[in-house]
This record gives C-alpha cells, sequence and structure tokens, in this order.
C-alpha cells in the first residue's frame, strides 16, 4: 500500500496481514472464507477475546511490530488489547486552533477531501463510491452537493478516538446494517465493502 506520512513523505509498505489478506481474497475458497467469518457472531466472539484479560500479552508485539510511538499515550498498564488500541492520549498532543475559520481533523489519519456533486464519485482504498451508496438515501445526499466529503482512513498505528469539529447538538445514530468484510484494499478489489459493511451517521 501507499502512504504519506505528516511530512508529506510517500512510502510503500505491505505487511504480513495485507499479504494474507491478498491471498484469501484472490481465490474463490479464500473469499467463500473470509465473508462466513465476516458474520457479525465471529466478529462479536472476537470482540469478547479481545476485550478479556488474555489478550494483553499481544500488546507489546503489535506495538512493536507496527511502530507505534508511545510517547504520545498516557502511561498504565491496559486491561486488555481493545482497551491498549482506545487509548486516550496525552494532554496537549494534539494541538486544536481557535480559529473558526480553520476546520478541525476529527481524529488522526491519513486524509483525502472531494467535491461533492450529483455526478462526482470518490475512491476509498481503491473502491469507487458516492454519497448516496454510502448512506443508502439519495436524497439525503442531495442536500451535500456543493459540499465536500473528507476521508480520513486511520490505520493501526493511529489514535482511535475521534473530536466535534464544531458545536452544536449530535442526533442520534443512524445505523445501517450489514456484514463486517475488512476493510484492507484487498478485500475492496473484490467487494464494494462501503456499501456492504455495518456503518453508522450522524448529524450536527
Amino acid at each position: 500500500m501507499k502512504y504519506r506520512d505528516r511530512q508529506g513523505r510517500e512510502y510503500e509498505q505491505t505487511t504480513s496481514q495485507d499479504s494474507f489478506l491478498a491471498a484469501a481474497y484472490s481465490s474463490a475458497m479464500g473469499r467463500a472464507l473470509m465473508k462466513f467469518l465476516g458474520c457479525p457472531i465471529f466478529s462479536k466472539c472476537a470482540r469478547v477475546i479481545l476485550d478479556s484479560k488474555f489478550s494483553v500479552p499481544f500488546i507489546f508485539g503489535f506495538a512493536e511490530k507496527n511502530g507505534i510511538d508511545m510517547f504520545d499515550y498516557e502511561e498504565r498498564m491496559y486491561r486488555s488489547f481493545n482497551d491498549f488500541f482506545t487509548r486516550k492520549i496525552k494532554p496537549g498532543r494534539r494541538f486544536i486552533t481557535k480559529d473558526k475559520n480553520l476546520l478541525v481533523s476529527p481524529s488522526d489519519g491519513k486524509v483525502t477531501a472531494y467535491k461533492i456533486t450529483q455526478s462526482d464519485t470518490f475512491i476509498i482504498k481503491n473502491a469507487v463510491y458516492n454519497t448516496a451508496s454510502l448512506l443508502r438515501d439519495s436524497k439525503l445526499a442531495k442536500r451535500y452537493e456543493g459540499g465536500y466529503a473528507v476521508i480520513i482512513r486511520l490505520s493501526v498505528d493511529d489514535y482511535h478516538r475521534y473530536c466535534y469539529v464544531d458545536s452544536g447538538q449530535k442526533s442520534k445514530n443512524h445505523w445501517l446494517p450489514g456484514v463486517y468484510h475488512t476493510v484492507n484494499p484487498a478485500a475492496a478489489e473484490v467487494y464494494p465493502i462501503y456499501k456492504e459493511n455495518t456503518r453508522c451517521y450522524s448529524f450536527i
């Protein structure tokens, strides 16, 4: 995969997970297996395991293998792998401007932005989408024509929490049912994962 770091430098990197998933999704048997593993019940089972204390030994190797700099994060003992994955950042390690003319990023990640028009599409992990297909609502998508879609892709080394970019009142979460494909590009080459995956949206 191609990446760009926070200094704008581009580089390519292929992890063992990338290689495994590319091999799995390149064969009919592998795709059938991954679709089976994409059922909600398997996601729930994985969550139970990763929420347990038995997952703690995986933390150090995972952080080292993925080059996660722990200096930015609070220093404490983690109760589980998921507790580590949703770790909190130290105060002051992210600057949030007070300038009302600037948009604050809601999260860490790799960012692209697209103008939203009726005919335009945008690319997420090498797959083509538009606003209506992501929201499953063409009427709602029309409200955002002329605006911008800001796409933020989080990888495992990113801070997995978000903030709100402005003041306001948050609506309820609107859930769109679906499956649980991996969001690795290997799956995106076979399935339109962001049209099929479970997801939700809300308004401010």
